[in-house]
């Protein structure tokens, strides 16, 4: 995908905000349906045949749902609320880059939990307003705060659909709408899936277009380019187009909710997993292991370890460290002696230590170890991979762990920075990628030539500091060019 220009401006934007903590996602129906849940349409289509109405032609989709109430009672909607958005659905890709994202604002008006299924799977812990009592309930630090605006599967019964429903939400849920309120004039919103045709999120947005003035905050939406559909006349067409555009224009002039425009759905998941790696590009994970220092010696090894720790941070990056053997203190010792003449620079914003869980069994610890790697992995956006031995039986051998998070890193579309010259996983790693360089580095002949630079130099006390600038500019290279991030 060739991202248009305001495809880039909206990233870089929405990128700054999420570095910022500035960012929130709303999610509407749209992001559900491909994990199997029905549209509106789909899922009242059995009770406008009971009313003797036909939904394709019912616009006011509320008004079916408050006859049907009329008629038969809440209790039935449950039913159907209960038996369309269970645990049958599973999270797809999108929903796993959301919770990927450093974002600690959700929004939706979907009664799934996919959402919230998809922060677990990314090990992270998170709090649901299912209902204004939550609102009540304090706990302790989170990762993120999903706001589910319409109510939960969970509590079927009471969710958010019939025409009453509506009429006295801001009575019934107004701490929503007041916390909504605060969100939309502080934080940069993504909406994904959304309509823009439901009534409370539009009084909210009224409000919010009559409080600020011209002083709108700047909001984002996707919307899928139209296409002339099968027999569909070229009128019937540039009507569709004309009021399309109409839309467009109303959320940008009245809200400041401006249109990112996309060929296919599938683009979303690119913008998705582009914004993922911008907001990580910055942080490194330096991944290697040293039980044999026969290189370049155990001191100097150290000393080159520090050193390009201590490079690394003055460049606004945050190094990532499972503290392997032999380089993870390095990693450390190299940060701290940075930071410690620097009293402006903070530890916590430069570095992140995962020491692997050490109590576990044996039998255990393959697969324990392999889902260690891939929580780290989960918020890094370059991998530099140094060494890699180890000893087995008393002969010396690559480290399978590096290897591991290698692939890892790759399958996460993590950058990858083998150092070939430090010998080991490194050198092993650097000739895998260079056997297919545009796999890892696409067109970029200038980072590939720069990569195959650290597999033919010679590791000595000389040239440490030239390895080190060469480290330091492929970062650069990707960060700048790649991503556009610095």
């Amino acid at each position: 995908m060739d991202l248009i220009k305001e495809q880039g401006n909206m990233i870089k934007d929405y990128v700054s905000s999420i570095r910022e903590g500035k960012a929130s996602i709303f999610a509407g129906a749209g992001l559900s349906i491909p994990s199997g849940a029905p549209s509106w349409k789909d899922l009242l289509r059995d009770i406008a045949h009971e009313l003797e109405l036909n939904v394709d032609k019912e616009t006011d989709l509320i008004s079916l749902v408050q006859y049907y109430i009329n008629k038969r009672g809440k209790a039935q909607i449950g039913d159907l609320i209960s038996n369309h958005f269970g645990n049958h659905l599973k999270c797809t890709i999108n929903q796993q880059l959301i919770a990927q994202l450093p974002i600690d604002t959700i929004w939706t008006t979907n009664y799934d939990e996919l959402l919230e299924n998809a922060f677990k799977n990314e090990h992270k812990k998170i709090a649901v307003k299912r209902s204004v009592k939550d609102f009540s309930i304090v706990g302790t630090r989170n990762d993120a705060t999903i706001y589910k605006m319409h109510g939960c599967v969970t509590q079927a019964t009471d969710v958010i659909i019939s025409k009453k429903d509506y009429e006295r939400y801001n009575d019934t849920h107004s701490v929503y709408t007041t916390a909504l309120k605060g969100d939309l004039v502080s934080r940069t919103f993504l909406f994904i899936g959304f309509s823009f045709e439901d009534p409370n999120l539009d009084y909210v947005l009224g409000r919010i277009s009559f409080l600020m003035g011209e002083n709108k905050p700047k909001h984002y939406f996707f919307v899928k380019e139209l296409q002339k559909e099968e027999g569909e006349s070229e009128e019937d067409f540039s009507y569709r187009k004309v009021r399309q555009n109409l839309k467009i224009g109303d959320l940008s002039s009245r809200y400041g909710i401006y249109a990112v425009v996309i060929k296919e759905y599938e683009d979303i998941t690119t913008i998705l997993k582009i914004i993922n790696l911008k907001v990580r590009i910055n942080n490194i994970f330096i991944s290697g292991a040293i039980e044999v220092f026969d290189i370049l010696g155990e001191k100097s090894t150290h000393d080159f370890i520090s050193s390009l720790a201590s490079r690394l941070i003055e460049n606004n990056n945050k190094l990532v460290s499972g503290f392997g053997v032999g380089v993870g203190s390095d990693v450390i010792n190299g940060v701290l002696s940075k930071i410690s003449s620097h009293p402006s620079m903070r530890l916590d914003e430069h570095l992140k230590v995962y020491p692997f869980p050490q109590t576990v069994s044996t039998k255990d610890r393959k697969q324990v170890w392999q889902e260690y790697r891939e929580h780290i992995m989960e918020e890094v956006g370059i991998n530099i991979i140094l060494f890699g031995n180890k000893i087995i039986d008393g002969k010396r051998t690559v480290s399978d762990g590096v290897i591991e998070e290698f692939e890892i890193a790759h399958n996460r579309g993590i950058k990858i920075i083998p150092v070939g010259c430090t010998g080991d996983a490194a050198k092993h790693i650097n000739d895998i990628v260079l056997k297919e360089p545009e796999k890892y580095y696409g067109n970029n002949e200038k980072l590939i030539g720069m990569i195959k630079s650290l597999n033919e130099y010679q590791l000595t006390q000389e040239n440490i500091n030239s390895i080190i600038d060469d480290i330091i500019s492929i970062i650069i290279e990707i960060q700048n060019k790649e991503y556009g991030v610095n």
